[in-house]
């Protein structure tokens, strides 16, 4: 290809790569836009929003989609503190995000086709399911009434566990309980549930291990646990910029999107992996486990 060709493509190239940018962020501004305006018809929309923090204000451009080009732009210019929030200080944060959390990861979850890994992951489980921080109830489109019983939930912010109740969806038979609780304590018996499912909880309990190992008591010999997570990505730059982040992230959205999720599961005698898949960079984690009927002696890790 000669210079002036070459030079020609990539005008070409460049011009279409803009155009194509600036036709999606106005898709997402109005996509935003709709939602928000859907949101804010609810009861006592308006009477709340003085709650919401200024480092949830600016979520739309923390966000996974948002979040790039806001850095690139340099539209970042809260001051965020040093100091990462202490527990009691992210569950006010869930608490704050539980009344626009729905309408804010509409877009993003649809460009990054997240319905489409929580579909995959949920259609996996059977028999009784216990799903722990349940969020406002994302994942409730997704239960197969053909091979799950029913599912109980637990979530540790009242808000948002009010937010998942009001959903006409939750009604259904299949759906039994609904308990505000902490998943470092859950109130079953051993070996209770077929199934636990954790949709984006490691990544924000406050000691993710300990959760871990709840999960995988009430779980009965056989059964599986199915984890959705964010997590630490594949690449060097992606895991700077994640650490880049962090304490922007932990106070828009009270999760630690860059812990080291294998490092939960590898090693353990009590439970094997059956699948592990990871998408966008290796940030996001489909994990799927077993419980061991009898514990296995530990071999050095083959997870990667």
């Amino acid at each position: 290809m000669s210079q002036p060709t070459l030079s020609k493509a990539i005008s070409r190239g460049l011009g279409f790569g803009m155009a194509f940018t600036g036709g999606l962020w106005v898709f997402i501004t109005w996509q935003r836009r709709k939602h928000a305006k859907n949101e804010s018809s609810s009861p006592g929309f308006w009477n709340h929003t003085s709650s919401i923090s200024p480092y949830q204000s600016e979520r739309k451009s923390t966000s996974s989609i948002g979040s790039i080009a806001a850095v690139a732009m340099g539209t970042h210019n809260l001051s965020i503190p040093t100091e990462l929030p202490t527990e009691d200080a992210r569950m006010k944060i869930f608490d704050q995000l539980s009344e626009i959390y729905d309408s804010s990861l509409q877009v993003d979850e649809f460009f990054l086709r997240m319905g489409k890994n929580r579909q995959f992951l949920i259609r996996k489980a059977k028999g009784l399911v216990l799903e722990i921080a349940c969020g406002t109830g994302r994942n409730l489109n997704y239960y197969n009434e053909a091979t799950v019983s029913e599912v109980h939930f637990i979530d540790k912010s009242p808000e948002m566990m009010h937010r998942l109740k009001n959903k006409p969806i939750s009604h259904k038979k299949i759906f039994r309980s609904f308990t505000v609780g902490d998943v470092n304590d859950l109130k079953f018996k051993d070996d209770s549930f077929d199934t636990v499912v954790d949709t984006f909880g490691l990544c924000s309990f406050e000691f993710p291990e300990k959760a871990l190992n709840e999960m995988i008591r009430v779980t009965k010999p056989g059964g599986q646990i199915l984890l959705l997570e964010h997590g630490v990505g594949r690449w060097r730059v992606v895991r700077w910029w994640q650490k880049r982040h962090l304490h922007q992230h932990v106070y828009s959205w009270g999760c630690y999107f860059n812990r080291d999720i294998l490092s939960f599961i590898e090693n353990r005698a009590d439970v094997s992996v059956t699948d592990i898949k990871r998408k966008h960079f290796g940030t996001t984690y489909l994990i799927q486990l077993t419980k061991n009927k009898q514990p296995l002696q530990t071999t050095p890790s083959e997870v990667s």
